[in-house]
């Protein structure tokens, strides 16, 4: 790896709500010229292991990844996992136990959503079928198709409204899984966590006292100034610093591939490992 190599480690396929195929997106990274990713779908490792299978250009470097969901005091925050053991049944068991999580608070949704809209129907909801192509998942396909909410975030707000929890672990489960199958741990884009408030460092050092391996630091949802905060806040207690695009493709066209511009040198990454 050079110092100016262009890296992107958050990046979703459409194996879980990004839009594009895993060869669809292997060109379009050779096209941006970047030169490390990872590919960390949500809940899933297919996408991962799928990419796995693909020849790369010589010089390229590939990152085995994964998002996680897991609460914090009643919240949901997201764990990237990079570099585990593909064949780790508690990876495999965490991501299974996640996904079907997800469907049971998607459908909590939707049943809430129908006795304030009329056009929403339980039944029809559940004989829906989402097209993986969108992009997003089938609870927000669904309400887009009948016309209830015109983009994909409009849909939170009303999961937050139905007070639906999903039965998915605590951070430090997540964490601890992902260290066990060989593993790194990052806490997802915390500039990105809507309502949330600013990180205090008081929330950082409890991700220290976790056992968080480092932070995604570069983030489009981190403006400047948050980002060299966290940078120096890694550097001076020794954790590593990771940053994507988180990219779902056509899903959220706000979410570059590439962006922000991100090389070798703003990482504190084990990439090396990898080579």
């Amino acid at each position: 790896m050079q110092k100016t190599d262009k890296c992107d480690l958050h990046i979703h396929t459409r194996f879980s709500d990004g839009t594009w195929s895993v060869e669809e997106l292997l060109e379009r990274i050779k096209s941006a010229g970047i030169t490390l990713f990872s590919i960390t779908d949500h809940d899933t490792v297919a996408g991962a292991l799928a990419m796995e299978k693909l020849q790369k250009p010589e010089g390229m470097v590939y990152i085995r990844g994964v998002e996680f969901a897991g609460y914090r005091k009643d919240r949901v925050y997201h764990i990237l996992g990079y570099g585990y053991d593909p064949d780790n049944r508690a990876i495999h068991d965490l991501a299974k136990a996640n996904t079907a999580a997800a469907y049971i608070w998607y459908e909590a949704v939707i049943d809430f959503m129908s006795s304030r809209f009329s056009l929403i129907d339980m039944d029809e909801y559940r004989a829906y079928t989402h097209e993986p192509s969108r992009g997003g998942f089938k609870a927000v396909s669904y309400l887009m198709d009948k016309g209830v909410i015109s983009h994909p975030s409009r849909f939170f707000p009303y999961g937050v409204e139905s007070g639906a929890t999903a039965p998915i672990p605590t951070v430090d489960k997540v964490i601890d899984i992902i260290k066990s199958a060989g593993g790194h741990s990052f806490l997802a884009h915390p500039a990105g966590y809507t309502g949330y408030g600013q990180f205090s460092t008081d929330d950082l050092n409890y991700w220290k006292e976790i056992g968080i391996s480092g932070i995604e630091c570069h983030h489009p949802s981190a403006d400047a100034k948050t980002t060299d905060e966290m940078v120096r806040w890694c550097r001076k207690n020794k954790l590593m610093i990771s940053g994507g695009s988180d990219c779902h493709g056509t899903f959220l066209e706000q979410r570059k591939l590439g962006f922000p511009h991100i090389t070798a040198d703003n990482l504190l990454f084990p990439y090396a490992v990898y080579l």
